[in-house]
């Protein structure tokens, strides 16, 4: 259930993030025929002879609403719709529709199908020459996004996907988090996101984080033209928001004003008089520049720390938080909180630098929240293929083809290509960290070169390389003479590929040779080889109870002169230790996001070694992170027999057989383990006054990762067993399951035994 949704590639790769589990795309690809290849790759290069371009309008609109519903009597949200603009597309986003109870269980709740009647009521009202349809909606507890088009240009709307990731409660409550919607208008493909990140003036990095998850991980399947477009990396058949021609992204994203004082910022907006603003159209426009310069927000993009590569207008208005629901009055209450400019609307993509904003701007006459809403008005380029010059230049493509493949025949393919280098070095391959080296193929003949690479595995042809090569791209293509193709290789160690390597079992050092096959020339090989860093993560259990020493830094040899073994890993007492010292009353334990950084920092540390609270330099949660990820990431899961795994679902109401099970049928390291993990949640249980902690919480977020489903089994099944792992997990967390259990073990589940 609960995933830390910060895999370290999120950062390093530009493009999808690579599946750390998975190595499908180390398997040889059925290429295409190579006359079409040359066609489509013919075809791409020159889009614009078949391509017209006409210009729309895009409406989007932003409101954290606070839970509450506008009243069409009194509240016109027309301006917020921009109806009057008559755009061809309007996106909403709207965040806190509802934050009861009741919305972090549901995928729906009737207040958005309040909110969607609102909306599409006044659009039908006040529109007079169009009509709009919705295309898609979603709800994520308390955000939603829906976008309405045009009924004029409703029959090219394709490849409509809705996506969401929750980042709330253990990443699987979404009172934080994104949605998006993307879909294509004629050959253009647009993206809209809204989002709700993390609050509170000081959680600047926890935003910064809930953005990059967001980026990195809410992804869309790839549309047709990308999965046949060999220059595209086709890891997963995933892209993320920024690989479509229009990605707008916008929500509260709760970025504040820092470095001033409240009575400051009222000072500066000079047209208040006991904070009530009474003239917003003579706002002192130099003043909100000189707020802006100290706004979050943009310091942190000028900074290229967060939203990389976005635009965002010119903001010449209010703050649009915090106000007295109902007025334009700053927040009144004893928190008396900084205005600040919370909500926001960004762009980016392919076609950025085209994108034409034409207005941005907050509503002061909506003023039934805290928030005020913030809307603009885009102008784009929509692109369409026009068939018949389509099918015009593709005759003239074929004929061309025909001619380069008639100066190919009798002539001597033995030397066609130049490789820019015959060896690839991968230095210090980190668990579950990708790296990604390129080099260029160059055809140096004067005629057309196909190349593929192909498998030198005896065993498995379809294997072009070993595991740790989770991807070559592309695979297999055509070059013009005297041109060269970019190939990326890259190398990632995870769960499935790296156990032998940090189990010692051989030598940390790797190796392969990659053939690449020329058609009617010689065959080609490159040395790919790099250093592996071992790793407490992707370890077994009773492999770290023998290693007393760093992993790094533990020999087989070590081990094998041992006669004694810790009863648990050190690694996994060294994070429950620092979060018992420094985060048991830690508001938001398990709740929140880490950093990549410090995460990383984190398993460096364990892995050397070094001590926690000494060298540690980062926050709670991303300690938290590492628990939960160390857990994720065992080779053997803690409940490692199948057997028993399938006891456990069968008599998961009976707590008596349940904690038989768990007591006769573990190892003695994993039965360990389990009873420690135990006890821990139950210190945090103990500080649930500060840290809002409660049994249901914390069994939902350790049930998959302390019971863990075999990989074999269906995912409908594994969905079915979740609510029958936390009714387990909560027999241990009683006070007086805890109570026995303290009486018997006392101190002693980290002492030495004898074997």
């Amino acid at each position: 259930m609960f995933s830390s949704n910060l895999s370290d590639h999120s950062v390093i790769l530009p493009g999808p993030p690579l599946s750390g589990g998975n190595n499908n795309n180390n398997t040889s690809k059925q290429p295409l025929d190579k006359k079409e290849q040359y066609i489509q790759q013919q075809l791409k290069l020159k889009k614009h002879l078949y391509t017209e371009v006409n210009k729309i309008k895009i409406a989007i609109g932003t409101w954290n609403v606070n839970s509450k519903l506008p009243n069409l009597v009194n509240t016109s949200i027309s301006n917020f719709l921009q109806i009057n603009e008559q755009p061809e597309i309007i996106a909403i986003g709207l965040q806190e529709i509802d934050m009861t109870a009741e919305a972090m269980l549901k995928k729906e709740t009737e207040s958005k199908n309040e909110w969607l009647t609102i909306l599409e009521t006044e659009l039908n009202y006040s529109s007079t020459k169009n009509k709009y349809i919705r295309i898609a909606d979603k709800q994520l507890v308390g955000m939603c996004i829906a976008v309405f088009v045009n009924d004029k240009i409703y029959k090219y709307i394709t490849n409509i996907n809705i996506e969401s990731l929750a980042l709330g409660a253990m990443n699987v409550m979404g009172n934080k988090g994104g949605i998006g919607i993307r879909f294509k208008l004629f050959n253009s493909s647009i993206c809209f996101v809204t989002s709700h990140l993390a609050p509170h003036m000081g959680a600047i990095t926890k935003r910064n984080q809930n953005y990059f998850d967001i980026y990195n991980n809410l992804t869309f399947p790839k549309l047709d033209e990308d999965l046949n477009d060999n220059e595209n990396d086709n890891l997963n058949e995933l892209m993320i928001g920024d690989q479509h021609d229009y990605y707008f992204w916008f929500g509260d994203l709760n970025y504040r004003i820092d470095g001033l004082e409240r009575d400051q910022v009222t000072e500066m907006l000079s047209t208040h008089h006991n904070n009530q603003i009474l003239n917003t159209n003579n706002v002192n426009i130099k003043n909100i520049q000189l707020l802006l310069e100290n706004d979050q927000l943009t310091r942190e993009r000028m900074g290229g720390r967060v939203f990389i590569g976005f635009k965002e207008g010119k903001i010449n208005f209010l703050p649009t938080y915090k106000y007295d629901p109902g007025t334009l009055q700053f927040d009144s209450s004893e928190k008396r909180r900084v205005p600040a400019y919370t909500d926001r609307i960004l762009w980016k993509g392919k076609f950025r630098d085209i994108v034409k904003q034409l207005n941005y701007c907050n509503h002061v006459n909506c003023l039934i929240s805290d928030h005020l809403p913030v809307t603009s008005l885009f102008e784009v380029d929509i692109y369409n293929e026009v068939d018949y010059k389509k099918k015009q230049l593709k005759e003239m493509i074929i004929k061309e083809y025909n001619n380069l493949l008639n100066n190919n025949y009798g002539s001597n393919n033995n030397n066609l290509i130049q490789l820019s280098c015959n060896e690839i070095y991968f230095e210090n391959v980190r668990f579950n960290i990708p790296q990604s080296i390129h080099f260029y193929i160059k055809n140096i003949s004067q005629n057309v070169c196909e190349y593929l690479f192909v498998s030198n595995k005896g065993l498995d042809p379809t294997k072009i390389g070993e595991d740790w090569l989770i991807d070559v791209s592309p695979m297999n293509g055509l070059i013009l003479p005297n041109e060269q193709v970019e190939i990326k290789l890259t190398c990632c160690f995870n769960l499935q590929n790296s156990k032998n390597y940090n189990l010692n079992l051989i030598n940390s050092h790797f190796e392969d040779n990659l053939m690449i096959h020329i058609e009617n020339g010689k065959d080609y090989f490159i040395r790919v080889y790099g250093n592996y860093l071992i790793s407490c993560y992707g370890n077994t259990l009773e492999h770290l109870v023998t290693c007393y020493q760093p992993v790094r830094s533990t020999s087989t040899s070590v081990i094998k002169k041992k006669k004694q073994q810790l009863t648990i890993p050190k690694e996994l007492f060294f994070l429950c230790d620092y979060i018992f010292k420094y985060g048991l009353r830690e508001e938001g334990l398990f709740q929140q996001q880490g950093t990549l950084e410090q995460i990383r920092e984190c398993r460096e540390l364990l892995d050397q070694g070094q001590s926690l609270s000494k060298h540690y330099t980062g926050n709670i949660h991303s300690i938290c992170n590492c628990l939960i990820t160390f857990l994720e990431n065992l080779c053997d899961p803690i409940i490692s027999s199948p057997l028993t795994y399938r006891k456990l679902m069968e008599y998961y109401l009976d707590e008596e057989k349940c904690k038989n099970i768990i007591a006769n049928e573990l190892s003695k390291t994993h039965y360990h383990v389990f009873l420690y993990l135990c006890m821990f949640l139950r210190e945090v249980l103990m500080n649930s006054d500060a840290n809002d902690l409660t049994a249901d919480v914390l069994a939902q977020g350790f049930a998959d990762v302390m019971i863990r489903s075999p990989q074999h089994l269906p995912i409908d099944l594994k969905k079915k067993h979740v609510k029958c792992k936390i009714q387990i997990l909560k027999y241990f967390l009683t006070d007086e399951f805890h109570s026995k259990l303290m009486d018997k073990e006392d101190d002693q589940l980290f002492e030495i035994h004898g074997k």
